[in-house]
């Protein structure tokens, strides 16, 4: 999780014909119980979100996720 994190921060350029797969990833270790990788799985997301532009729907469920966990 912080190797997708960190290849999301540095290499979003690279990256973006797979924009698809790195949000479900990070989106499916938001479910987990590990609260570690929870925790890394925000950062993720915020990152991708900061790299890729988002539908404010999906945008509005970040919190939401954090809030009600």
């Amino acid at each position: 999780m912080q190797l997708a994190t960190l290849l999301l921060k540095y290499l979003q350029s690279d990256l973006v014909h797979h924009r698809k797969e790195l949000i479900k990833f990070g989106w499916n270790h938001l479910k987990r119980e590990d609260s570690a990788s929870k925790q890394w799985a925000f950062v993720n997301v915020c990152h991708f979100l900061d790299a890729y532009q988002a539908p404010e729907k999906i945008i509005l469920q970040v919190p939401l996720k954090f809030i009600c966990q």
